[in-house]
């Protein structure tokens, strides 16, 4: 990087990241969620350095990719329940109006057999990270120091578990959930 490129990137960072981390917690309500958000749009903004350095409104850019972030973010989220609904279709009787109790004993098999599919194919450890990140909706920075391993081993563990579920559930193979 030039040092003009350096300088300018440093002064887009001290003049944005409040605002944006600040854009994020609004529509997350967590603040590692928004911190993480606001540091991975400024590791995009640094990808596209060149293209920035150009551009007329830089902050706008900034906050035009952010905006995709939290919605790509919302969405995955969306997915991830929709699946574990999709796999669990058994989330309480009042909720769900089920015909005839074989119909709610097939359901209850169906959701036993997926579960014990995830503990059979996941470890112990996994299903752990699996949880924080999606049921708890801790940030991968928050599982990182937990567990004392770095942001990017928890974004690739994440990565692998889902590769582990989608050959178990081969029917929701190539749909990114989590």
């Amino acid at each position: 990087m030039r040092p003009e490129e350096e300088c300018f990137f440093v002064q887009l960072y001290q003049e944005n990241f409040e605002k944006l981390e600040r854009y994020a917690y609004v529509h997350l309500k967590n603040h590692s969620l928004s911190e993480e958000i606001a540091q991975d749009t400024f590791h995009e903004a640094l990808q596209c350095l060149e293209d920035l350095l150009s551009h007329p409104n830089p902050a706008g850019w900034l906050m035009e990719a952010e905006k995709n972030k939290i919605k790509n973010f919302k969405r995955t989220k969306s997915n991830c329940a929709q699946f574990f609904l999709s796999i669990n279709t058994d989330i309480g009787e009042n909720s769900v109006s089920v015909s005839s109790a074989a119909a709610l004993m097939e359901e209850r098999e169906s959701y036993h057999a997926a579960v014990a599919g995830i503990k059979r194919v996941l470890s112990e450890e996994e299903q752990n990270l699996l949880r924080w990140l999606v049921f708890d909706r801790r940030s991968h920075k928050e599982v990182a120091q937990d567990l004392g391993i770095t942001v990017w081993t928890s974004q690739k563990r994440l990565e692998r578990i889902r590769e582990k579920l989608s050959k178990l559930f081969p029917g929701h193979r190539g749909k990114k959930y989590f």
